[in-house]
């Protein structure tokens, strides 16, 4: 039986959600771009204008939000290829995580994912084409959560990304990272125990079952801990049931 992930993109502000289906039991696992606020990076981030989608579900006029993130073309990436909104890339494939699997889990170091062309980490695609280049290198891989860019070489980005499980620094350089897991890291801790090897094969096959845009509100604050204590490293968002969310 297959473990499935439900991956969930908040846009607001940058905050991506992931839910975790075992067999019997569902978990939260919770993932935000990296701001400015983070204390991170190394220097002044972009200032990017995002539209606020609650427009959508009919709020007045069109509002704006401005929110600062050190790599946000790499977290559009993300953001988009969540929800599926850029129809179909050049491979003639939907550019969805949908469906697509985290092809290789290697405990202790990190889970791999995001080829949704050949589901074995030889293939992928960006909203901007085939591949788009390295955005900076900014934050480095210094903690277990953070979310990064898998490529092949320099610049040569696509949608595969993956989570690290502890400090990987000998990535920093050649791997762009753009977000940090931010609750239900034990989650994921779990999973690759269960399910992963070291040569990144899964003895069961762990799998995107769904993801969407789901509107939070305005505002949502998180503590500065660690992601293995997961508890404490939470965002203030609104509960919402999984079928009240999709748009």
């Amino acid at each position: 039986m297959s473990t499935e992930i439900s991956v969930h993109c908040y846009q607001q502000p940058n905050l991506f959600y992931l839910l975790l289906l075992g067999d019997e039991t569902t978990t939260h696992l919770q993932a935000q771009a990296i701001s400015k606020e983070d204390g991170l990076g190394t220097t002044k981030p972009s200032r990017v204008l995002r539209p606020d989608r609650r427009r959508q579900a009919g709020g007045p006029g069109s509002r704006w939000s401005c929110t600062r993130t050190w790599s946000p073309l790499t977290a559009e990436n993300f953001r988009a290829l969540c929800t599926g909104e850029r129809g179909v890339g050049v491979n003639m494939k939907p550019l969805h995580y949908k469906g697509s699997v985290f092809h290789s889990i290697v405990p202790e170091y990190m889970w791999q994912g995001g080829d949704f062309v050949n589901g074995n980490g030889t293939g992928g695609e960006s909203i901007y084409g085939k591949t788009f280049p390295d955005e900076n290198f900014l934050i480095p891989h210094d903690r277990a959560g953070l979310l990064s860019m898998a490529n092949g070489s320099a610049n040569s980005n696509n949608s595969q990304f993956f989570i690290c499980t502890k400090p990987v620094p000998w990535l920093d350089g050649n791997h762009v990272v753009f977000g940090r897991v931010t609750s239900g890291f034990h989650n994921v801790k779990a999973i690759e125990a269960a399910v992963g090897s070291i040569s990144g094969t899964t003895k069961v096959e762990v799998k995107i079952a769904n993801c969407g845009t789901i509107i939070v509100g305005r505002y949502c604050e998180a503590k500065n801990s660690a992601p293995d204590n997961s508890d404490q490293w939470q965002h203030r968002v609104p509960t919402a049931k999984p079928n009240q969310v999709f748009i």
